[in-house]
């Protein structure tokens, strides 16, 4: 069994119960945790507990819990695409001389 602190309790539960993606506003509102904390506990879901949360960008955005491997993939593949805007973004803002 996962000893959970209770903000995570709070998240894990709202994650395991939803049907779909829920955007973090939702899980915002729904524990009264800020945005910052919620992605820390979600972080701390992923590397303490390895629960696979995953997002979900676009029109049905939020987290989920991934069930299967092929929930996971979809996930992970809008993760890697971050990552790559990201490493972009980096690149480009290093190259800018003053």
């Amino acid at each position: 069994m996962l000893k959970l602190k209770a903000d995570e309790l709070k998240v894990l539960n709202i994650l395991q119960s939803a049907q779909s993606a829920t955007p973090l506003k939702k899980i915002k509102e729904l524990t009264g945790l800020s945005e910052r904390r919620i992605k820390e506990v979600i972080e701390t879901l992923i590397f303490n507990h390895d629960i696979a949360i995953v997002a979900r960008r676009g029109k049905a955005h939020g987290y989920y819990i991934a069930k299967s491997r092929e929930e996971l993939e979809i996930g992970l593949k809008e993760f890697k695409q971050q990552i790559r805007t990201s490493e972009l973004r980096l690149r480009k803002l290093m190259s800018i001389e003053f």
